[in-house]
């Protein structure tokens, strides 16, 4: 007898058919089914890893409406983006997810939320990232004591055909698992900076939602990134590709070690046709505290909107360019910022904290 069918037959045999299906019906319980080694540690490494996977969401304040005799603008909460992340970091409560995911999250002006497993929801910040990678990190304000963080692996040691898992939110079905193998490890993308990243390619179903979210080998490891699929429908055809984990850890030592993080402005702003403009401002924060003012609320006080014209002498045209250069900006150093009030510019600078 073949070794493998002699490992089948110390477990229970495969279930006969029915005799009748009223008695079947009957059946109140039934054993577990045969699960090879394979299969239950795959079960295991899920059961653990899935903790450490979340469902990233963003809300953007977007203009609806503005009186043309007074200026006000009214604003209204939309829906921006989706994705899912991985915690690498428990205690300080660091998340990497792609970069679209997040993309245009501006300091106080838009909600970042994060919800768990167990559908826990708290609020984020962007702390660094790599536009070109697709890559973002992002931090949980003051992370809760019991987060589970995923080991990060190695993608220098990965081989063809080598099995892997992905955890993510496709279409926001939270904790949703899928496998496959590395179909390949040589697909290189060339980044806007000049860079080539080797993508790695798998087989395991990729859908929207999935961004963000881990590569798992069977160690329960982090080796990549779930950032793209290659479809004409939009949805999984067995070309999904992630972000290999050696090039995360290289973003991740500049976000972290080299202190590339956001600044904190206590500023909520949003686009119009003059530019980003502040809605309100943080109380007792560092802009407050400056003299910048949010939109007011009516009468001739909301003709003194704050449109931002510059980050450190850069010009900027919208939050996206803004977020640009403030994450030039290294933690605790002060930043000029430039608004046009009533036509003329007003410069402030300010020390994030």
């Amino acid at each position: 007898m073949p070794e493998s069918s002699q490992q089948h037959s110390q477990h229970q045999p495969i279930s006969p058919a029915p005799d009748s299906l009223a008695e079947e019906l009957k059946q109140s319980s039934l054993p577990t089914a045969w699960r090879s080694d394979a299969e239950q540690r795959m079960i295991d490494i899920v059961d653990v890893a899935k903790e450490s996977v979340v469902f990233i969401t963003t809300e953007t304040q977007q203009p609806i409406a503005q009186d043309l005799r007074t200026g006000k603008i009214w604003t209204k909460p939309m829906p921006a983006g989706l994705g899912s992340g991985v915690i690498v970091d428990a205690k300080k409560g660091i998340v990497l997810t792609n970069y679209h995911v997040v993309e245009g999250v501006f300091e106080g002006n838009d909600s970042l939320s994060i919800t768990m497993s167990d559908n826990q929801k708290l609020e984020a910040r962007v702390l660094g990232g790599d536009k070109d990678l697709d890559l973002a990190v992002v931090k949980i304000n003051n992370p809760p004591s019991d987060l589970k963080a995923r080991p990060l692996g190695s993608s220098s040691n990965l081989v063809q055909a080598q099995a892997v898992i992905a955890i993510g939110n496709p279409f926001g079905l939270e904790d949703t698992v899928t496998s496959g193998l590395i179909s390949s490890l040589e697909r290189p993308k060339e980044l806007a900076d000049g860079r080539v990243i080797h993508m790695i390619q798998t087989d395991a179903s990729i859908n929207p939602g999935n961004s963000g979210g881990p590569l798992l080998d069977m160690d329960g490891r982090v080796i990549g990134l779930n950032t793209m699929i290659f479809s004409k429908s939009g949805t999984s055809s067995g070309l999904g590709f992630a972000i290999p984990v050696d090039a995360i850890k290289d973003v991740l030592r500049e976000a972290i070690d080299k202190g590339m993080l956001r600044p904190s402005l206590g500023i909520r702003m949003t686009d119009t046709s003059k530019g980003p403009v502040v809605v309100d401002v943080e109380p007792h924060g560092v802009a407050e505290e400056a003299g910048i003012r949010g939109i007011p609320g009516k009468g001739p006080m909301a003709l003194q909107s704050f449109f931002l014209k510059k980050v450190n002498g850069v010009e900027v045209r919208n939050t996206q360019e803004a977020i640009a250069e403030i994450f030039k900006v290294e933690e605790g150093k002060p930043l000029s910022l430039t608004f046009s009030v009533m036509g003329k510019e007003q410069s402030y600078i300010l020390t994030p904290r």
